[in-house]
């Protein structure tokens, strides 16, 4: 049994900017006030866990747990109960099979996680503002909320074999996240800027690999390799009543994060250039200019193209460690396959004409595209770039694969063996991380993300870049 209490008090100060320089009046200044806030949330928890063992080789586990939030107050119920179990097999010690099978295991598991929501969405509370107004809540009341639940079913292999040199783990998993809470805008005429709601079934499902051998070439140098492979594919089953045009997850300057029932979390849908009906560009002349440019299209779910899901579907690693007397080499390589990132920041270049493409379209005199010639420029990056967040420019130039391979880390470490006395060892090692990519095709590390939060990832918008780091680790054994 738990008890979990949670509180947390903020304060904000104000901008204090002034309207006017040097003028040292309180009238002169703006946002001078601050804002403070108090959050209070109770967790009350009972668990309960049994595991069944025959013969050190059938094992089966069982927990229960039940948890009441005040986070569900207003609501139809605070209580939310979520049990599961799990079974293992060792079939070596049943059946002799042989000296080279050192561990046969078949593994499956069935569980429901349970989570509440942060609190006061139930019932949005009252603020003070500025200068002691009270601004009523832009959310609407979240009556029937109901918890977050996850039911995951998963199924593997566990193997080692040849006196332990191969090892080989195997999962199939398959999760439905069913009430998951969102955040969707809503028309200022209603009364509120957003309401919540639970998303009704959105379904992660695939496999894990993981494969690894040990090789020694006598007593001075081992080899070891391990590779790991992982495939996910995600489907909204179900989405919520009364939804019409989807749920948009994220809005960043005409491109999009929506979900609709039969697809995916993470699909993108960008701004493009106008087409006629025959998909042939839509160009226009500004007003006394003797050329043309192109038209920007609209920005309205049903105008918008769909680019892709931003989320990779195969991940893999290998690794490779090489032992020579007490020295070690390491070398780790990631791939991630699949995926779409959008830059801004490319965009923002262009759109300012201090990119590299921008200058070489000066130096030419021109741009191409499609056949049809811009002989202006300025004015073309004008319309297919951006100059701020809320420019409207041509998303789809801006959308690039996120598959990269780079070099994730390298170490060299030395082991002064018995430096301090009998097995008192020193070991220094030498570590590097991202050194380099052996190939990308954005034009910014696509694993770096804007935010944490919903449909932030694989957005760059001015992002710091990724660090190249250098360390020394130093570890005594006594």
């Amino acid at each position: 049994m738990s008890l979990l209490y949670e509180q947390s008090k903020f304060v904000a100060p104000g901008n204090g900017g002034a309207y006017y320089p040097n003028i040292f009046n309180p009238s002169n200044f703006y946002m001078n006030g601050t804002t403070m806030g108090l959050e209070r949330k109770r967790l009350n928890s009972v668990f309960g866990a049994v595991t069944f063992g025959f013969k050190e080789a059938l094992f089966l586990d069982v927990t229960a747990r039940n948890d009441w939030s005040s986070a569900l107050a207003y609501t139809d119920g605070y209580s939310f109960f979520y049990p599961s179990v799990g079974a293992s097999l060792l079939l070596n010690r049943f059946v002799d099979m042989g000296r080279n099978i050192d561990l046969f295991k078949f593994r499956g598991s069935y569980s429901i996680v349970g989570n509440d929501v942060p609190v006061y969405k139930t019932n949005p509370r009252y603020t003070y503002g500025d200068q002691g107004a009270i601004n009523p809540p832009e959310s609407v009341p979240f009556r029937t909320l109901k918890p977050e639940k996850t039911h995951s079913f998963e199924v593997g292999f566990d193997g080692e074999f040849f006196q332990h040199r191969l090892h080989v783990n195997a999962t199939y998993y398959k999760t439905n996240t069913k009430n998951q809470y969102f955040e969707v805008t809503l028309p200022w005429e209603s009364g509120y800027k957003s309401q919540f709601v639970n998303a009704g079934n959105v379904q992660n499902q695939g496999f894990e690999l993981t494969a690894g051998w040990f090789q020694d070439f006598g007593n001075e140098f081992t080899w070891s390799t391990d590779l790991n492979l992982s495939y996910n594919d995600n489907k909204i089953i179900e989405l919520f009543d009364g939804i019409q045009d989807g749920v948009t997850v994220s809005n960043l300057g005409g491109a999009k994060v929506i979900l609709y029932e039969g697809g995916q979390y993470g699909d993108l849908y960008v701004r493009t250039l106008k087409r006629d009906e025959s998909g042939k560009l839509v160009t226009e002349t500004p007003e006394g200019a003797d050329y043309q440019i192109p038209v920007n299209g609209g920005e309205q779910n049903s105008d918008l193209k769909y680019m892709g899901n931003m989320n990779s579907k195969w991940n893999m690693g290998w690794n490779n460690t090489f032992r020579y007397k007490d020295l070690t080499l390491s070398m780790l390589i990631d791939f991630r396959i699949g995926g779409k990132v959008v830059s801004m920041t490319e965009a923002t270049l262009d759109g300012y004409g201090v990119s590299e493409r921008t200058g070489r379209a000066r130096d030419r005199g021109y741009v191409m595209r499609e056949g049809i010639k811009f002989s202006n420029v300025k004015a073309y990056y004008d319309v297919v770039g951006a100059t701020s967040f809320n420019s409207v420019y041509n998303v789809e130039d801006y959308v690039y694969d996120a598959t990269n391979v780079r070099m994730r880390e390298i170490s060299l470490g030395y082991t002064f063996r018995n430096l301090f006395g009998q097995s008192k060892n020193l070991t220094l090692a030498f570590i590097a991380r991202n050194l380099f990519f052996f190939y990308k095709d954005a034009p910014m590390d696509p694993d770096v993300s804007m935010g944490t939060g919903n449909g932030l990832q694989g957005f760059d918008v001015f992002n710091l870049p990724t660090t190249r780091s250098f360390g020394l680790n130093v570890k005594l054994n006594f």
